[in-house]
């Protein structure tokens, strides 16, 4: 019994340790990088998390079930909250489709899925670049992985809550 309440005790000791965070991770805290949206497929485009307003950005992807079911999480928000500004931002999509429209093929995808989801789907939505760049920038940066991920921009641009 000593061993396993000494293991345990180690433990208690040693987790937090292990989800310690780098300090040059982006957290809650830090201002909240750029949002270079690369294509709009729904809703107003804007170029900047204009400061004075609050954003939900919930990143996403087509192929993610988790995300299709917090679709209308998103919407209740927007709806609810119309000071809010809600913004989808699809990310990971599998880059090699190709399209036979003048835009790479993932985006004609994203444009699919959003135009099927209808008035479900009451918010801003954007795609990342070829690059991955917002990816990187948001997801990546905050040692994050997959999707979904949520990131809560107050109104002096700072990230709030991921």
């Amino acid at each position: 019994m000593k061993p396993l309440l000494l293991s345990l005790s180690i433990l208690c000791v040693l987790i937090p340790f292990s989800y310690a965070q780098p300090d040059d991770y982006l957290r809650v805290g830090d201002q909240a990088p750029p949002l270079n949206v690369y294509k709009w497929v729904k809703g107003q485009p804007f170029s900047a998390l204009e400061k004075g307003n609050i954003h939900v950005v919930e990143f996403g992807a087509t192929w993610c079930k988790p995300c299709a079911k917090a679709i209308p999480e998103l919407t209740a928000i927007a709806a609810k909250y119309p000071d809010i500004n809600v913004i989808g931002v699809f990310v990971m999509e599998d880059k090699k489709v190709q399209s036979e429209n003048h835009e790479p093929g993932y985006v004609s995808r994203v444009r699919k899925y959003v135009d099927k989801q209808g008035d479900k789907m009451q918010y801003n939505v954007g795609v990342d670049d070829p690059d991955g760049t917002i990816e990187k920038n948001w997801i990546r940066a905050a040692n994050k992985y997959g999707v979904p991920h949520t990131f809560v921009i107050d109104r002096n641009g700072t990230i709030a809550w991921i």
